[in-house]
């Protein structure tokens, strides 16, 4: 009898992988910004009327309320009236004595509706008897989602199921799904406000943002999302005119080690690593992503992307059991940026 003696067949490689994609960043509400600082002087007859700003723009479907801030003056202090017109129609009109330095002629408030195209214009008549050189020296108009209830108002919900894809095959992986926004608004309010975003709530302190918009951004837990708010006093306004929404890939652990200040996504695995990462900053300022190897001795840099408001990238690298990615450490505590679409396939 032969004995036949061969070696063992090699052992196959196992191939684990994780991936995410979210949809791009989108604006729900849409609205309109009309920042004009050029100047116009138009000589306007005894009792007669002009057209200093004419603009068109077209609302989306939750713009409802629109904040008119008109600057100027003229060469002598005459009785005048400021109209604003929608469509040949005047939906607003001030009876004033015309500075003869720059100051603020009207601060109105008018009602749009949703989904509309609109040509606006800013006329003024001279309501003396004689002609007049009259300015027109900026115009600020911020069109969109009002808040202006004390109740509680919805703005709009989103549904997570249309919003991204994630796929895990074997890999032991750590990570939370969470949700992004940025609120871009201009209000004229007495009280503490406040916008829930899902379970979270957030604070918009009292103040007359004048000609400017103020940004609230954070990132908060996933899952269906409505977002609602209130004023805290009757007469306060707020209007959103920009929100930025997206579902993003989170960190919900610091590593193992406790090196890491922030939470990471936190893949448990020994093998070699292929990686494939995209983040993209809220306000597009340079961040940078970083992958550690944690080891018994610590967090050993594996990786540094370059630094940028959109990145993306592909690692290659072994991890000998627990390898981390985080975007500066400090995506989730202010929203700055991150993780948008990721693929990590480990074998071994």
């Amino acid at each position: 009898m032969s004995v036949i003696i061969s070696a063992p067949p090699p052992p196959s490689a196992v191939a684990k992988y994780f991936a995410f994609n979210a949809r791009r960043v989108r604006d729900v509400v849409g609205g309109v910004i009309i920042n004009d600082t050029t100047g116009v002087t138009v000589t306007v007859s005894a009792s007669g009327r002009a057209t200093f700003k004419t603009y068109s723009f077209t609302t989306s479907q939750l713009s409802t309320k629109a904040r008119v801030r008109v600057y100027g003056y003229a060469v002598a202090s005459y009785s005048a009236t400021l109209y604003i017109n929608l469509n040949n129609t005047d939906v607003y009109s001030r009876a004033f004595t015309l500075p003869t330095s720059n100051s603020l002629l009207c601060d109105a408030y008018i009602d749009v509706a949703a989904s509309t195209s609109y040509t606006l214009k800013i006329d003024i008549a001279n309501n003396g008897s004689y002609n007049l050189d009259i300015t027109v020296t900026r115009v600020y108009i911020y069109v969109g989602c009002p808040l202006s209830s004390t109740t509680e108002t919805a703005i709009t919900s989103i549904t997570q199921s249309n919003e991204y894809n994630v796929a895990v095959k074997g890999m032991n992986v750590s990570y939370e799904i969470g949700f992004r926004f940025r609120a871009r608004y201009n209000r004229k309010t007495t009280a503490t406000a406040m916008l829930k975003v899902g379970t979270s709530i957030y604070s918009i302190s009292s103040a007359d943002d004048g000609d400017s918009l103020q940004d609230l951004y954070s990132t908060t837990a996933g899952g269906d999302v409505t977002i609602s708010g209130y004023v805290g006093a009757s007469g306060d306004i707020i209007i959103i005119v920009n929100l930025y929404v997206q579902y993003v890939m989170r960190g919900n652990q610091r590593d193992s080690k406790g090196v890491s200040t922030s939470w990471c996504i936190v893949v448990k695995e020994t093998g070699y690593v292929i990686a494939t990462v995209r983040f993209v900053t809220f306000d597009n300022v340079s961040r940078a992503m970083s992958v550690y190897n944690v080891t018994m001795n610590g967090a050993e840099p594996a990786y540094t992307s370059a630094s940028g408001s959109d990145v993306a990238f592909t690692f290659q690298g072994t991890s000998m059991g627990e390898m981390t990615f985080y975007v500066d450490g400090i995506e989730d505590s202010k929203s700055y940026s991150a993780i948008v679409s990721i693929a990590i396939m480990v074998i071994s």
